[in-house]
């Protein structure tokens, strides 16, 4: 049976909240983290403290030979080696990139959900709403937020330019819809050719039933193919 999308005009507004969204969540890829200002400020007070650590250097170098120098020497080369060791171990607490296992269980946790809920409604829609346009495109929407973050988590695709990287979380997004949409149609008709067989076995049993119990016969065969399989 031929399923036909019919446009709704009252639609418009899921479509507008859609863009909106995708604006919002995606426009940090092309916006810079900090203003000119911002960095060129930044860039005077590193130049300052550069100047600074030269002067302290001075102080160093000048006071060799002299007690205070040398417990200087000695405090540095314990903090150099305190710090040696928890460069180590923050090392290994990371899990792709991120800090720790705890960080990395909290942002794929949050992907994995909006992953699940996505792909859930997609399939929901397909078999229960097939002419709601807009909550697939919606839901498509949402299937590409989870899969930008899944691509972020694993580094994929980090040598790419920002506008390939939005293309390419864009496609995988649709290609997985699609896909989905393939799946539901093949099992709808599998189901429906299924329902087909119900009725044409019913039709050859209540033929070759007794004529009393007929129309219950026919009763349990027609409430079996309006069931969901």
């Amino acid at each position: 049976m031929m399923v036909t999308t019919v446009f709704n005009p009252k639609n418009i507004i899921v479509y507008f909240l859609v863009l909106l969204c995708a604006t919002l969540f995606y426009s940090h890829k092309f916006v810079t983290p900090f203003s000119d200002g911002y960095q060129s400020k930044l860039d005077s007070h590193k130049s300052i403290k550069k100047e600074r650590t030269k002067a302290i250097l001075n102080i160093i170098e000048s006071s060799k030979g002299t007690k205070e120098y040398e417990t200087f020497i000695n405090s540095k080369t314990l903090t150099d080696k305190a710090w040696k060791i928890f460069l180590e171990t923050k090392k290994d607490e990371k899990v792709f990139g991120f800090k720790s296992l705890h960080f990395f269980l909290e942002r794929f946790g949050l992907t994995f959900l909006i992953l699940v809920y996505s792909i859930f409604n997609l399939i929901r829609s397909f078999y229960y709403d097939r002419k709601n346009f807009s909550s697939k495109v919606f839901h498509t929407f949402v299937l590409s937020v989870g899969i930008f973050n899944l691509f972020w988590i694993f580094n994929t695709f980090q040598d790419f330019s920002k506008l390939t990287y939005l293309l390419l979380t864009i496609f995988s997004a649709c290609f997985v819809t699609i896909g989905l949409y393939i799946f539901t149609k093949y099992k709808q008709s599998y189901i429906n050719s299924l329902k087909g067989d119900i009725r044409e076995i019913s039709r050859f049993t209540v033929l070759n039933t007794k004529p009393g119990k007929q129309k219950d016969m026919f009763n349990m065969f027609e409430k079996l193919t309006k069931s969901k399989l």
